[in-house]
C-alpha cells in the first residue's frame, strides 16, 4: 500500500467500510428508521486505516470540529474535513439549563465525530430512511460560491464538497422497518426502555416538573411496572407521546420568544 497516495487509499477505504455492510445499531423508534452509531463505524474504520495506512486525528475548538486523515507511509500527504460546532446551552422555558454543560459538550463531540467519519467515509444516510441498499455516491462540487450557503465538508486541496441529496424511503421500506423494530408482543429492549427513561426526564425538565408532567410520568411507571413490563409497540407509543408533548413545550416557548420581540 506504500505506493498509494491518501486519495487512493481513502477511496479504497470507502469501498472496503461498504463492502463490509455494517449493521446499523441506532434506531429511532418514532420515526421508524435505523442509523449509524459512532460506535458501529470506529471499530471497523479502525481495522480499515490500519490495514491500509491511514489515520484519523479529530480536533474540536469551539467554532467547528476537524479531521484530519494522514497517509501513515508519508505523513505529509492528509486530507482535511470539517463540520460546525455549536455547544449553545438547552435550556426550558423557565430559562434552567435541561442539560448539564460537560454533558451536552461530550454529546456534541459524540455526534461531531460521528458525521466527520461520515463525511470521511462517504456513508449515506438519509435524513429520514435509507433506501433498501446502501449507495456512496461520489460527492459533488460547491456550486454555491458567492452564496450564504456554506459547504459540509473541504479537502486538503481546498475543494468545497456538498452532500448528496438524502434519499427518501418508500411507506413500504418504513412499513418493514417499522415492523422489524416494532413487533407488537415482543418486550420492549434495553434501548427503548433507556429511551423512555431519557424523555421522561427531559419532559419533567422541560415543564420544571409541572404536575402535569409528574403525573404522566407517574403513570407510565405505574402502568409499565417501573418499565419491566412493556412491549415494543407500547414503548413505541410512550416514546412518540413524549417527544410529541416535547415538542409541543418546545413550540410554544419558541413562540413566546417571538412574541416578546420588539420587531
Amino acid at each position: 500500500m506504500a505506493e498509494l497516495n491518501v486519495y487512493q487509499k481513502l477511496i479504497k477505504a470507502r469501498k472496503m467500510f461498504l463492502d463490509a455492510a455494517i449493521k446499523k445499531s441506532g434506531k429511532n423508534f418514532s420515526m421508524s428508521y435505523t442509523y449509524y452509531e459512532l460506535a458501529d463505524i470506529v471499530p471497523m474504520a479502525t481495522k480499515i486505516f490500519d490495514e491500509l495506512g491511514l489515520v484519523s486525528v479529530v480536533n474540536c475548538t469551539s467554532t467547528d470540529a476537524v479531521m484530519t486523515i494522514y497517509n501513515t507511509d508519508k505523513p505529509a500527504e492528509s486530507v482535511v474535513f470539517s463540520a460546525p460546532a455549536d455547544y449553545t446551552p438547552i435550556t426550558n422555558k423557565s430559562g434552567n439549563q435541561v442539560i448539564p454543560t460537560i454533558q451536552q459538550i461530550g454529546s456534541s463531540l459524540t455526534y461531531l465525530r460521528r458525521y466527520l467519519y461520515l463525511a470521511a467515509l462517504d456513508i449515506v444516510e438519509a435524513d429520514t430512511i435509507d433506501n433498501d441498499k446502501p449507495v456512496a455516491p461520489a460527492p459533488v462540487e460547491n456550486k454555491t460560491a458567492g452564496t450564504n450557503e456554506s459547504p459540509i465538508v473541504v479537502d486538503g486541496a481546498g475543494t468545497n464538497l456538498v452532500a448528496a441529496s438524502p434519499i427518501i424511503a418508500t411507506a413500504e421500506k418504513r412499513a418493514e422497518i417499522k415492523k422489524e423494530l416494532t413487533s407488537v408482543d415482543s418486550p420492549a429492549d434495553s434501548m427503548q426502555t433507556n429511551a423512555i427513561t431519557i424523555a421522561c426526564q427531559k419532559y419533567l425538565e422541560i415543564t420544571g416538573k409541572s404536575a402535569e408532567a409528574k403525573k404522566f410520568v407517574g403513570e407510565i411507571v405505574k402502568e409499565t411496572d417501573n418499565l419491566k413490563k412493556l412491549t415494543k409497540k407500547k414503548a413505541e407509543e410512550i416514546i412518540v407521546e413524549l417527544d410529541k408533548r416535547v415538542k409541543e413545550i418546545a413550540d410554544k416557548t419558541v413562540n413566546e420568544f417571538a412574541d416578546d420581540l420588539p420587531f
